[in-house]
């Protein structure tokens, strides 16, 4: 029986003329086999309501692997990303009839030699990778004080990393990463001391708003890095069909499956 390394799963939408709302949509599961070299990709296609499996070849050096744990799969530039803060990205078209498989590395320096999971779980704390205003953008902060945030910008054709801020925190605890600001790539969310969330502008480097996690009834130990999900949702989300294989009796849209808070 072949060993499952690691699973991570996202989702891809894809519009007319890439404005609107969406047309079709694709989920794809990721599987490393362990020791192979190998990953398994699991797709489900809108268009024809199936799962579909295929065994691709490992873009990555012989020996390395993908952490692809706790880190949330994003959606970038017609592509689903999955994310190694220790490593880089795993990058697909999921519309693709080929499903080949990209790597990208970190900046350089970035980069680390193979890590444990328990590294890794830490090390999550202080990296991340997200998208904001079209672009693709990775996080990191340095390990000692006075520290160090540095943002980078991915350009996606030639594969290289820009350094987009690198600004100095003068804080008590090293700060955790929170998010990415979807929209405005200056901005940071930062959370110092497990109990103060804060929005860095990275441009003007200060810190220009804060909140208290604890006034909003939210329990320190449930404010780790990794438990905020940046999102925009657009106007068009609630009255949008939900796309489907052709021929479907009837498609629903997200008002008809949502669950009201108050039921």
């Amino acid at each position: 029986m072949k060993e499952i390394l690691q699973t991570a799963t996202g989702l891809l939408t894809q519009a007319d003329g890439g404005h609107g709302p969406p047309k079709r949509y694709a989920v794809v599961e990721l599987l490393e086999l362990n020791g192979e070299g190998r990953f398994v990709v699991f797709c489900f296609s809108s268009d024809t309501g199936k799962w579909d499996a295929t065994v691709r070849p490992s873009p990555l050096q012989p020996g390395r692997e993908m952490h692809l744990l706790n880190h949330e799969v994003l959606a970038f530039g017609g592509r689903l990303w999955w994310v190694d803060v220790s490593l880089g990205v795993l990058s697909m078209d999921p519309f693709s009839d080929k499903c080949e498989l990209r790597h990208i590395k970190l900046p350089p320096g970035s980069v680390l030699p193979r890590q444990s999971h328990a590294e890794i779980c830490d090390l999550i704390k202080y990296r991340r990778m997200g998208v904001s205003d079209g672009r693709l953008l990775y996080v990191e902060v340095s390990m000692e004080a006075p520290y160090q945030i540095r943002s980078f910008v991915l350009d996606d054709e030639s594969g290289r990393w820009t350094l987009e801020h690198q600004v100095s925190l003068d804080a008590k605890e090293r700060p955790l990463v929170g998010a990415i600001d979807p929209l405005n790539a200056d901005l940071l969310y930062l959370n110092l001391g497990a109990e103060v969330i804060v929005s860095m502008d990275m441009r003007r480097n200060r810190i220009i708003a804060q909140s208290s996690v604890l006034a909003r009834g939210i329990h320190p130990c449930y404010c780790g890095s990794n438990v905020f999900l940046p999102c925009v949702l657009p106007s068009f989300l609630g009255s949008s069909h939900i796309p489907g294989k052709k021929g479907a009796p009837k498609q629903l849209t997200l008002a008809d499956v949502l669950v009201r808070s108050d039921k």
